[in-house]
């Protein structure tokens, strides 16, 4: 009996997709001692088309110089409750900022304000049926120098494949 009600809860989960906003949403999740502040954060279009193109832009404050910047996502997807999507070739969980950014390995990030200009970047095709990747998800990036929190973003989009 509890597994038949597992099956049927993962069926309704899987083609149950719940929309609870109208679009790309942010918000700074940085506690007060970090020294990153978000500052504006803009992604479209809205929602992500899958495979398609997608562009980027932000800004954020630092109070403070910061080296050996990583990022470690956390990725969920609403389906009923959130679901944690497991790291995986399609989706990297912790990634090099630098690298990202394409500068020198041993880069370093002085205080002020840093901006970010508008990037595009194409997203393949991904081979999952386009009803389990359509909804609505959440993304939480927490920044790291040298394994210490220096800030935090939450991040809430809509993908349709």
């Amino acid at each position: 009996m509890a597994l038949r009600f597992s099956v049927i809860l993962l069926a309704i989960c899987l083609l149950y997709q719940t929309r609870t906003s109208n679009g790309f949403y942010w918000k700074d999740c940085s506690a007060a001692h970090e020294p990153v502040t978000f500052k504006t954060i803009s992604f479209e279009p809205d929602p992500i088309k899958l495979p398609g193109s997608v562009s980027y832009k932000g800004s954020l404050y630092l109070s403070r110089s910061l080296s050996s910047v990583t990022a470690e996502v956390k990725l969920y997807k609403k389906a009923l409750f959130w679901w944690r999507i497991p790291c995986s070739s399609y989706f990297q969980c912790k990634f090099d900022i630098c690298e990202l950014l394409n500068l020198d390995s041993s880069c370093s990030f002085s205080s002020g304000y840093f901006y970010y200009p508008k990037t595009w970047y194409n997203l393949p095709r991904i081979s999952i049926p386009s009803f389990l990747l359509k909804g609505y998800y959440s993304a939480t990036i927490i920044l790291k120098s040298y394994g210490n929190q220096v800030g935090c973003v939450n991040v809430y989009f809509n993908v349709d494949a």
